[in-house]
């Protein structure tokens, strides 16, 4: 009796180191896997602070894309303001010359009218 239960603890005391083993070789498996997860999280965490980065630059040179669109619209607004001016100041220029053109044409056909009949003392 005495050898059967020392042979039944030999029995349980091997199949507990296989439980054991197995254990261990469980446990050094999901050591494996959270190395493996913690690695996948950094470079996950790297990429997103990467793109992060690459967004607040894309962002960065839109402000400043717009704020030079806003700048070249300003100065072309006042360009344009500028160069209407000067086209009114040229129109009126063009209208007087015209005005006194007209002016002396209708001045000097009226003397001509008045020296095609002469009056006395009158000089053409």
């Amino acid at each position: 009796m005495k050898e059967i239960l020392q042979q039944r603890i030999r029995s349980v005391e091997a199949e507990l180191e296989k439980q054991r083993e197995e254990i261990r070789a469980s446990e050094e498996e999901l050591r494996l896997q959270d190395q493996d997860f913690q690695l996948e999280l950094t470079r996950g965490q790297e990429d997103q602070g990467r793109r992060v980065e690459q967004l607040r630059q894309e962002a960065e040179a839109s402000s400043r894309a717009g704020l030079q669109a806003a700048e070249a619209l300003q100065a072309s607004e006042s360009l344009r303001r500028e160069l209407q001016a000067q086209l009114q100041r040229k129109d009126q220029q063009i209208k007087d010359l015209v005005r006194i053109d007209w002016q002396q044409a209708s001045a000097g056909g009226l003397q001509r009218l008045a020296c095609r009949r002469p009056k006395r003392g009158a000089e053409c």
